[in-house]
């Protein structure tokens, strides 16, 4: 609640806070989606791969900010290859953009942090 309120000082507009936890292994924690806003990650313990991606053509029915969600769903090749690959450890923070689609897999070791772009 604190990291909340001081981001709320800080940055002057509404905030909201998650906390995710995956259990390690999994070759995909959660899958392809989009979110209607921007989202910062600060990992706080173990390590998690992150793929993002170009946002996606627009389809005909389909939410551009909700895709990956209420049953849409993402084809594999529709997101081409990510802008970002990297693997997120104890203490590194990402920023991704609304819209922008992302994945995540904690089926990863550290030695395989990098980025691609």
């Amino acid at each position: 609640a604190e990291l909340c309120l001081a981001a709320v000082d800080t940055l002057g507009w509404p905030i909201t806070c998650n906390a995710y936890l995956s259990a390690p292994g999994l070759e995909v924690s959660v899958p392809p989606h989009t979110d209607r806003q921007d989202v910062l990650i600060l990992q706080t313990s173990g390590v998690k791969r992150w793929r993002v991606y170009e946002p996606t053509a627009v389809v005909a029915g389909a939410d551009p900010l909700r895709r990956g969600k209420d049953g849409d769903s993402f084809v594999g090749e529709c997101l081409g290859e990510p802008l970002l690959d990297a693997v997120l450890a104890p203490g590194d923070a990402l920023y991704v953009p609304l819209g922008f689609p992302h994945a995540t897999s904690t089926a990863c070791e550290i030695e395989s942090s990098g980025s691609k772009g």
